[in-house]
């Protein structure tokens, strides 16, 4: 199996570090997926840091007006 998502912590020369999170998933088709969505929103949340943030019950990732894929 190929793994959906990964992340990775760095620090470049000059010390300072980020953190960076990348998927295979994120087709339109995909974002209608409440799942997918949240998965997205958590590594948003653990990219700048605010893991401790994400609601216990999972974020809101409900989608805001008409959304028809095709």
């Amino acid at each position: 199996m190929m793994p959906i998502a990964w992340t990775k912590t760095y620090t470049i020369p000059n010390g300072k570090s980020g953190r960076v999170f990348t998927s295979t998933i994120g087709a339109a088709t995909d974002l209608a997926s409440a799942g997918t969505r949240r998965l997205l929103v958590n590594g948003v949340y653990w990219c700048l840091g605010m893991e401790q943030a994400i609601p216990r019950t999972g974020a809101c990732v409900d989608v805001v007006g008409d959304y028809q894929p095709t």
